[in-house]
């Protein structure tokens, strides 16, 4: 099949404009800078661009209807709460354009109700999303894998396609795990609605 030259100059066009359009919601997204001396406290919603670690103390403002409300587009962001503040709002490291991966990040010792992602755009890998802490998931996650250390435990929808639950963490009697494996070590307690795990390893109960 010949394209005319009007049409080749249409499809030049799209392909110019596709990647834009998965960047139009970040580009409205106001960059966070980090703190220097440490750790940075959050008080709206962005993008978060850097490595490093960010508080959670107080409800986010979202003045420009981000959604979702946090974007990473860095490896190795650690997103921390106080214990009294619950984030009922989404973040996504979810690769961007095709063929970009999903970032690996985590959340510590927060109580989080909203929808978390790392997954990869296109053919790419998802990502890894620790739960450290006291981590309380009640929301849903996606990504490649999740990993719950610490005292956190899920009592949300988690699917990945492996999920670890290490330390005192485990999975609530409300929690569901869907996804191919799921690894148990040394847990106190488990609520096992693992659907449709076809694997589950080194399972204790204490």
């Amino acid at each position: 099949m010949k394209f005319g030259s009007h049409t080749k100059q249409f499809l030049f066009g799209m392909i110019l404009i596709i990647p834009l359009l998965f960047l139009a919601n970040l580009a409205h997204a106001k960059v966070i800078d980090p703190d220097p001396s440490g750790t940075t406290v959050l008080t709206s919603c962005g993008e978060l661009a850097y490595p490093g670690t960010y508080l959670i103390n107080s409800v986010l403002t979202n003045t420009d209807n981000l959604d979702p409300c946090i974007t990473i587009t860095s490896d190795d962001v650690i997103i921390g709460g106080d214990g009294s503040v619950g984030f009922n709002q989404d973040i996504s490291a979810t690769g961007l354009l095709p063929g970009d991966r999903g970032l690996n990040f985590t959340l510590q010792d927060i109580t989080f109700s909203g929808d978390v992602s790392s997954q990869g755009n296109g053919e790419a890998f998802g990502g890894t999303i620790t739960f450290g802490g006291d981590a309380d998931l009640s929301g849903t996650a996606i990504a490649s894998s999740t990993i719950f250390n610490g005292n956190s435990y899920n009592e949300g929808d988690i699917t990945a396609s492996s999920t670890i639950f290490n330390g005192s963490s485990y999975n609530d009697s409300n929690g569901t795990v869907n996804g191919d494996a799921v690894l148990i070590i040394m847990v106190e307690s488990i609520g096992l609605k693992l659907l449709p795990s076809k694997m589950t390893l080194g399972v204790r109960l204490r």
